[in-house]
């Protein structure tokens, strides 16, 4: 596993920072290094000089003698340097004009959450150091940065113009903050998972022979008889909502939308004298013909085992030879779920945990987040539950129609060794699952890759859980009793589903 860490300024990392610095490209604009256009770096001499006045602007001694004091820390990971923040103290004309705090992330390493990560840390040390409050400013039309001051409580004070351009000044107070550990909330991370680490997971999460060689149930072998039982103890109030989206005609779906999702050819009622029939009166009747690819990011779907080959494998070790064009999967297919999923639901609710509408697309959801949203909604994940993932989008989609690109918000890889441990039976999202871009560059899409080949855990995809969070929030309940049907497709890879969620 990776090591993630605010490292105080050293020479040791001038390799690494220059590959930062030329990830910015050119022009002195490396936000929260303390770089100005006259410090020479790239000569060893020259960088030892920088980094040597950073530690003394650290001095607490310059606030005594009229010098503004800058705590100066490096966003790094396995050596690299991935971003820099700066803390600056009082309140003199220049932290006026740019703020306590300064960060910057290469363009690299962003969509990680690593900005509101190490803000978090800053935020501490400015505490701990008996700050009551700081000012923190970006550009007005920085919406990420704006999201970023906003999740750790930043107070809009005014939109001001100056010879900078249009910038939002921000105040965080600091009064009543509490200093959280390691396993707490946005102001924490865990190691990030290298590339090789995500490889390793189809080793190292396997359930492959957990439930015999002939498994095909996978992770729904965690939804026992007790397990449904508790599920139905979920029930306290009487009330369902549907988490699915509504499946329409080509002409009502989203212009987004790069297949087509549904053809049906609906022809109108048709009076039509029937033999047998023992009146003179017609009969009338509408009916289908519908072709649906499923598949993809639109329709409310669920993902069996056999959807996902990795070197030609599925999930317990079969080969992926046993799926024909003509026949469908002869593993692993929809139908092993043909008695229905039915457990205890939990809905995470990421976007109300960070207080925005919704995650933008390309922000990952990390193992924290879980944990701060279960602290927050006082509820846990058990063995054999569906953990439903709300990023918010249902509700973008709602206001401002589907999003047409492939980058989203999503679960990150992160996440999969903390549903592995929890024993999770299935994960649902309000996205087609894993963030995008994953951030690793040989696997495309590791959270439907080990999930389905190496866990063999279920998937539902594009869920619509609006209704779900109104619901849950009205309530003050967390979880509910989940039931899913698939459509018992001899051979498919998935089906459309309609979750209900029941409280």
């Amino acid at each position: 596993m990776t090591s993630l860490a605010l490292t105080a300024p050293t020479t040791s990392l001038h390799t690494a920072w220059l590959d930062a610095r030329d990830d910015w490209g050119p022009g002195v604009h490396e936000d929260g290094f303390g770089l100005w256009p006259s410090d020479e770096v790239d000569s060893h001499a020259g960088f030892t000089a920088w980094v040597a006045r950073l530690a003394a602007e650290s001095d607490p001694a310059r606030s005594e003698t009229g010098g503004m004091r800058c705590t100066y820390r490096w966003i790094t990971e396995d050596g690299r340097v991935l971003g820099g923040i700066a803390l600056r103290y009082g309140l003199d004309d220049f932290v006026q004009r740019f703020g306590h705090i300064g960060y910057g992330i290469r363009p690299s390493a962003r969509r990680r959450g690593l900005a509101t990560w190490a803000l978090g840390r800053i935020l501490d040390e400015a505490h701990s150091t008996g700050l009551d409050r700081v000012l923190i400013i970006c550009e007005a039309d920085n919406v990420p940065s704006m999201k970023t001051i906003e999740r750790h409580g930043g107070v809009l004070e005014d939109i001001r113009h100056s010879e900078d351009g249009a910038v939002r000044r921000y105040w965080v107070d600091l009064t009543n903050r509490v200093t959280r550990g390691v396993d707490a909330g946005m102001t924490a991370q865990r190691p990030m998972p290298t590339q090789d680490d995500v490889l390793g997971y189809f080793d190292t999460l396997s359930n492959w022979g957990r439930w015999g060689d002939d498994d095909e149930l996978g992770t729904l072998n965690h939804i026992t008889d007790d397990v449904r039982l508790a599920a139905a103890r979920a029930v306290r109030h009487g009330r369902s909502v549907s988490c699915a989206w509504e499946v329409a005609v080509p002409e009502e779906m989203e212009r987004s939308t790069t297949t087509c999702p549904c053809a049906a050819d609906m022809p109108g009622a048709e009076n039509m004298p029937l033999p047998g029939f023992r009146n003179d009166r017609s009969w009338g009747f509408s009916t289908e013909r519908l072709g649906i690819t499923f598949h993809g990011n639109t329709i409310t779907h669920v993902d069996s085992p056999c959807h996902i080959f990795w070197d030609g494998t599925m999930y317990n070790g079969r080969s992926h030879s046993l799926v024909d064009a003509a026949t469908g999967s002869g593993w692993a297919a929809v139908t092993a779920a043909a008695n229905g999923i039915i457990t205890r639901g939990v809905l995470l609710d990421i976007a109300k945990v960070r207080d925005v509408p919704w995650l933008e697309p390309g922000e990952g959801v990390f193992p924290q987040d879980l944990e701060e949203a279960e602290r927050r909604q006082g509820v846990r994940v058990r063995p054999g539950d569906a953990v439903l993932l709300r990023t918010g989008y249902g509700r973008a989609r709602h206001e401002t129609g589907a999003s047409g690109g492939f980058t989203q918000a999503g679960w990150h890889a992160s996440c999969l060794p903390w549903l592995h441990e929890r024993e999770v039976a299935l994960i649902g999202a309000d996205t087609p699952q894993d963030v995008q871009p994953s951030g690793y560059e040989d696997v495309l899409m590791p959270v439907h890759a080990v999930s389905l080949v190496a866990m063999g855990l279920w998937l539902l995809d594009n869920c619509d859980l609006e209704a779900c969070a109104t619901t849950a929030a009205e309530l003050g309940q967390w979880d509910f009793q989940l039931a899913a049907a698939p459509v018992r497709f001899a051979g498919t890879s998935g089906s459309p589903v309609n979750p209900i969620a029941t409280f």
